[in-house]
């Protein structure tokens, strides 16, 4: 028995190990398309600059970064030039990516991985850049384990965005929309806009969508949490698969980006942190104890989306502290604390307010 607890912690710790580690995505080569034209530049848009989005390693999947294997637009331009080989015959045409997001999320028997991506075309002339059209696809599918897929999602989201804009019989239009080059960003004390997030790169560029009719109500309440639910407007039915949505004053987040639950919980406090509060049962706990272990494992603990990032972040002892390695005039004054949620909160506050004064 001794050996068998010893042989579970050391594939925990090596999992918790591996679990840390960015994911390295490469986009693999694809046959040539017939089309006439080609990328001769990308021009990089995206609200999140950081990463292409959020995956999850090891045995309690653990958010990680996920990041190309190369720089991200030497690695698209080289992919393109083989989707779209440049002829004399062919033209020219500037890509300018909006959006280009992965993510994974899990559920009780599988996980769910997905990739949004945004494309828009350019045509430069006279030396200006004029837009020939926006393109957008959302490729997901589901699997035990949906990491080794996200080269196939990228290169399907993007060529489904080819698809449409070929057959948008651009050659044919008259030009007349000049680019304005600006980009979102997110401001998150600032007129938070009310809506649905799809993926977080809405979030992120404070962008929901606003066309969806919908209405959210509160599912469950305890003194410890209140969990709530989103539904097609005069319908009972259950909008899926969202990232999140936003009322105009607090943020909604997905609680399936850390547990098996799928409903949402409400901001506590938006900065570059967004925190939240939530008492749930670990998913590892309930898989190995069943009802009993979940009653046992059910905790109160913040939670914190990293606006940075995209990744969030159950805020248990050890992470506070990893947390707070990038802030060690914080470090001290937390262990003097008895580590409790107050303390966590406290602390966020305290380092979202750093984060605001260095952004002035």
């Amino acid at each position: 028995m001794k050996q068998f607890f010893i042989f579970s912690f050391l594939i925990v710790s090596f999992s918790g190990l591996r679990a840390q580690k960015e994911l390295q995505v490469t986009i693999t080569p694809d046959l040539p398309l017939s089309t006439n034209f080609y990328i001769s530049e990308i021009i990089d848009a995206r609200p999140l600059k950081e990463n292409i989005g959020v995956a999850q390693r090891g045995m309690f999947n653990k958010q990680v970064s996920a990041q190309f294997s190369e720089d991200f637009i030497p690695h698209l331009q080289s992919y393109f030039n083989g989707l779209l080989p440049s002829e004399a015959s062919k033209t020219p045409l500037i890509l300018k990516v909006h959006q280009l997001y992965i993510s994974e999320r899990t559920a009780a028997m599988s996980e769910l991985g997905s990739c949004d991506v945004n494309l828009e075309f350019l045509k430069e002339e006279n030396g200006r850049q004029y837009s020939l059209g926006q393109f957008s696809s959302k490729v997901e599918n589901g699997g035990l384990d949906v990491t080794a897929g996200h080269d196939k999602r990228i290169r399907q989201a993007i060529q489904e965005c080819i698809e449409q804009f070929a057959m948008s019989n651009w050659d044919d239009l008259e030009v007349k929309n000049v680019l304005v080059q600006n980009e979102q960003h997110f401001q998150p004390l600032e007129n938070l806009k009310k809506g649905l997030y799809h993926h977080f790169g809405e979030l992120k560029s404070n962008s929901p969508k606003t066309d969806i009719p919908y209405y959210s109500k509160m599912i469950s309440q305890s003194k410890k949490a209140q969990h709530y639910q989103v539904f097609e407007s005069n319908k009972k039915k259950r909008i899926k698969n969202l990232f999140g949505y936003s009322d105009g004053t607090h943020v909604y987040l997905n609680a399936s980006r850390y547990t098996q639950g799928e409903y949402f919980i409400q901001s506590k406090m938006i900065g570059r942190y967004i925190y939240f509060e939530d008492q749930y049962a670990s998913s590892a706990a309930t898989a190995a104890g069943g009802l009993a272990g979940t009653l046992i494992s059910m905790r109160h603990l913040g939670i914190i989306l990293d606006t940075q990032t995209g990744i969030t972040t159950v805020l248990n002892n050890r992470n506070m502290e990893l947390l707070l390695e990038d802030y060690p005039f914080l470090k001290e004054a937390y262990a003097q604390t008895d580590k409790s949620i107050e303390a966590d909160r406290s602390m966020i506050e305290k380092i979202n307010e750093h984060e605001s004064l260095r952004t002035l």
